[in-house]
Parts: C-alpha cells; sequence; structure tokens
C-alpha cells in the first residue's frame, strides 16, 4: 500500500469518512506508518479510496496529483466514465440522458 501514498503524511492516508476516524476511535495524526498500515490492514474501510493506478504511477484519493491531472486527460476521463465490466452478464445498463433524471 505503500506506493499509493507516496510521501504524503499518515494522516492523509485514511478515508476521513470512515466511522472509526468520523467518531475519533482512531486519531490518524497520533498514528505512525506501521500502526497506520496495520489498521488499515485489519479494516480496509479505512484506506483513503480510490486507490488509483496508472501505468507505473500510483496514488490515493481523487483531489491529489498525479490523479487531478488525469481527470482532465480526454481519455483518462472516459475511461473512468465507461463500463468497468463490459463482459460481466448482461453488460453495463445504459444511463439515463441527465436531463431525464432531473
Amino acid at each position: 500500500m505503500l506506493g499509493f501514498f507516496g510521501d504524503t503524511p499518515v494522516t492523509n492516508w485514511f478515508n476521513p469518512a470512515a466511522p472509526r476516524v468520523k467518531s475519533g476511535e482512531i486519531l490518524p495524526e497520533r498514528l505512525d506508518a506501521v500502526s497506520a498500515l496495520a489498521l488499515m490492514i485489519a479494516d480496509p474501510l479505512l484506506i483513503r479510496r480510490p486507490l488509483v493506478e496508472r501505468g507505473t504511477a500510483r496514488c490515493a484519493g481523487f483531489d491529489r496529483e498525479p490523479v487531478t491531472s488525469w481527470l482532465r486527460d480526454g481519455d483518462a476521463l472516459k475511461a473512468v466514465q465507461g463500463c468497468t465490466r463490459p463482459e460481466a452478464p448482461g453488460g453495463c445498463p445504459t444511463p439515463e440522458p441527465s436531463a431525464a433524471r432531473a
């Protein structure tokens, strides 16, 4: 997992919406890397998401580089908007036009 976190502080490795973080049961700012990883292995909800890999680059979270640049890249944006499992039985449903949902 360390490859996804790079040189970011341990506090940024955690999903701030995880129930144990929100409740204060886990205080990421008080943890070292080894303790943080052990907690995340035991409770994957603690891991900041998404874990993104593109080529050899990895990161965690939508709000940091290189993900922010990738999302500005038209091809990358099309890739995340498409069906992630076209081989699944029945494929992916065709989304309704946004005007129809409004």
